[in-house]
């Protein structure tokens, strides 16, 4: 066993190293750090839990009836084509929409139900309404959250949502989006 290395320029003898402690353990490699986007949605649903708001979370597959319909957004007015929704290929619609909300939406978009509203009058589809899509927009979440809402009560959502857009470097197809609602007597 040959201890000495040579090349043209230096010769290394293994006498010549520094001395190494197999009992060392090595150092620690930082492979990453947190992205600084969600550092700051973290520090944000910190905030407003610190002001006394509860986050309320729900699923990214949304069914057209929470995303626009529930919002008295009707089914055949164009500020629907602002959201771009992406479809979903499988499940195309959800099995059902729960009730009461389901019957209570409808009326209120054909005749205005109890809402004191003559509604948009026209002949709500049950089936357009169960339509599996991305969800567009935060406000899904609201309107889910109000009918087993406790008031008073306070809550908050940060929200994924999706919309078609030109991806670029300012531009994807999803983002966040904040939203909370505070109910009082």
């Amino acid at each position: 066993f040959n201890d000495t290395v040579t090349t043209e320029n230096f010769t290394l003898s293994l006498h010549d190293a520094l001395p190494i402690c197999i009992d060392t353990p090595p150092l620690r490699v930082l492979l990453g750090r947190k992205n600084p986007y969600v550092e700051f949605l973290g520090h944000l649903k910190d905030k407003l839990s610190s002001l006394g708001f509860e986050e309320v979370d729900g699923p990214l597959l949304e069914t057209e009836f929470w995303n626009s319909d529930a919002l008295f957004m009707p089914q055949f007015h164009s500020a629907r084509d602002i959201h771009d929704v992406y479809h979903v290929k499988e499940p195309t619609q959800a099995r059902e929409i729960e009730q009461p909300y389901l019957d209570r939406v409808a009326a209120t978009h054909e005749q205005g139900w109890t809402t004191g509203s003559l509604g948009w009058r026209y002949k709500f589809d049950r089936d357009f309404t169960r339509r599996m899509i991305l969800r567009s927009h935060g406000t899904v979440l609201s309107a889910k959250t109000l009918p087993r809402a406790r008031v008073p009560g306070r809550y908050f959502a940060v929200e994924r949502c999706f919309r078609y857009d030109k991806v670029d470097a300012t531009h994807l197809a999803d983002f966040y989006q904040t939203e909370g609602i505070a109910l009082g007597e």
